[in-house]
């Protein structure tokens, strides 16, 4: 195993964030588990993140959760990162996976950030946390993601077909965090999709912001010409 720098700044901020990487990406099996593909010789895409989340946000914790080939996940992760296994991760989703993450988080500020993702500071920089919201981007991610419908600046509602691509992070607090913990620890939820639990959250008047960074680069690796994507924003 190649060395893999990371970096974990001083906590700052009350703050907890749940990384998702419990799922195999059927057309990425070949690869190993996506969070440790390597993007250089010395950074894959979960070092990346975890050096990106460290410097930009200052987290009191960050939280993984692991499923496809945890172990190995387990075994390239620094010590200071929370490591929490989803042993159904192959008969759940993404909602049991941040259940999982809920209950181990200490703080009343909880960022969602998928596994798979490769972005640059711009993504987290100037995160405001005084309100729920879902980060927004018109710019890298591909058309097949899922959209968002915006009005006044406030998520309507998400599926796919949409313009203003869902960036795949979106940050809870308040009345979106309560209601996020009610669907997450909902066994009759554990199959819903990220975007189909913040379309329950809207339904049940809960409120995000949508928050497009300034400058940001963000790929999601779901497939092999992924690899190449990601590695021309780093």
């Amino acid at each position: 195993m190649r060395n893999v720098t990371y970096v974990h700044a001083p906590p700052k901020k009350e703050l907890s964030v749940i990384i998702l990487s419990a799922g195999p990406g059927s057309r990425m099996k070949s690869y190993g588990p996506r969070p440790l593909i390597r993007l250089t010789p010395a950074q894959t895409i979960l070092s990346r993140q975890l050096d990106i989340i460290g410097r930009t946000l200052h987290p009191k914790e960050i939280i993984l959760i692991s499923g496809y080939e945890a172990k190995k996940i387990m075994d390239n992760t620094p010590p200071w990162v929370v490591n929490i296994e989803n042993e159904k991760f192959d008969t759940t989703n993404i909602t049991r996976s941040i259940g999982i993450g809920l209950r181990a988080a200490t703080t009343e500020n909880i960022l969602v950030v998928y596994g798979d993702l490769v972005f640059n500071d711009a993504a987290l920089e100037e995160l405001p946390i005084d309100h729920s919201l879902v980060l927004i981007d018109d710019n890298t991610m591909k058309d097949s993601e899922v959209g968002c419908n915006i009005i006044d600046g406030k998520l309507e509602n998400i599926f796919y077909g949409l313009p203003n691509k869902w960036a795949q992070m979106a940050f809870f607090k308040g009345k979106e965090l309560k209601l996020l913990k009610t669907i997450c620890w909902n066994p009759e939820k554990y199959n819903f999709y990220g975007f189909e639990t913040l379309n329950e959250i809207i339904d049940k008047n809960g409120s995000f912001l949508s928050y497009k960074p300034k400058g940001l680069k963000i790929v999601d690796v779901d497939s092999p010409k992924d690899i190449e994507r990601a590695k021309n924003i780093i």
